[in-house]
């Protein structure tokens, strides 16, 4: 527990919060007790929804951190989280006996939402990422790596590689796709993504289903330093202009491939992250 008088902050952002006009007058600290924080978690009635209430005693107010950097919210507020994924929730909470930061609780999340939710595993490509994607090889020359939280595609030679992973879609639904690529500027390169019916094998070209957006350096995207939503900045295939959006015929399991290759990807190759298929309605 920490007193305000004695309590150093921790969360420099918080202390010109804390301090504001609604704090109690030190004759009323002076006689608080420090708090204990505390706080429950309870599902919501609806998907991905969490129920977070601040029950520290005494408590006027409460900054909760979902992982994202601590906010000022109300007691007790509810927590949407359309991603699969474990988050981690924290709470300052404030009394007039001080501050005092919850030991933090987890939320794990199994299932994405089925409209605001994220259908792609591993799409912040961080330490488990290839858990999720599998990496083929076309022809040698173009390696991918998992690198600093980004999947980086590097190396040149005419050579050409992929990353892919199977995802489960709904017919007539409206999806948005999106991926974050940058580089420093390619020459004779090219970036396709595809939704195929079949999963791509080491050794053979890939184009089921046809490009549906990229890079492509001989349409004039990608020879020049580049950093965006590939939805946005892409320059090839059937959704330019189209912001992402996709539908499919048929319900069932689509491969979602996305393949680079060509002479030379420049330096430090092309970065993939934050890749996204999320339904729209």
């Amino acid at each position: 527990m920490k007193n305000l008088k004695t309590y150093s902050f921790l969360f420099a952002g918080l202390s010109a919060l804390l301090f504001s006009a609604c704090t109690p007058e030190s004759s009323d600290l002076d006689l608080a007790p420090a708090p204990e924080a505390s706080f429950s978690i309870e599902p919501a009635t609806q998907n991905n929804r969490y129920v977070v209430t601040n029950t520290t005693t005494g408590a006027f107010g409460s900054y909760w951190n979902v992982g994202d950097g601590y906010s000022k919210g109300e007691a007790q507020q509810t927590l949407f989280l359309p991603d699969v994924g474990t988050y981690d929730i924290s709470l300052v909470a404030v009394t007039a006996g001080g501050v005092d930061t919850a030991a933090v609780q987890q939320i794990v999340v199994d299932t994405p939402d089925p409209v605001a939710g994220n259908l792609v595993a591993g799409s912040k490509m961080g330490e488990d990422a290839l858990d999720h994607w599998t990496v083929f090889t076309i022809s040698g020359g173009v390696n991918i790596d998992l690198t600093d939280g980004k999947m980086v595609a590097s190396g040149g030679g005419w050579g050409h590689a992929g990353l892919y992973q199977a995802i489960d879609v709904e017919a007539g639904k409206t999806y948005k796709f999106g991926a974050s690529v940058a580089g420093n500027g390619a020459t004779d390169v090219w970036l396709e993504t595809f939704f195929g019916s079949f999963a791509p094998s080491d050794g053979n070209d890939y184009s089921d289903g046809g490009n549906k957006i990229g890079l492509n350096t001989w349409n004039g995207c990608g020879n020049a330093p580049f950093s965006g939503n590939l939805a946005q900045i892409g320059c090839s295939g059937d959704l330019v202009g189209q912001n992402g959006e996709i539908t499919f015929d048929q319900s069932g399991t689509v491969y979602l491939v996305m393949k680079i290759g060509g002479a030379d990807l420049g330096v430090g190759g092309i970065s993939i992250d934050n890749v996204e298929l999320r339904g729209t309605e």
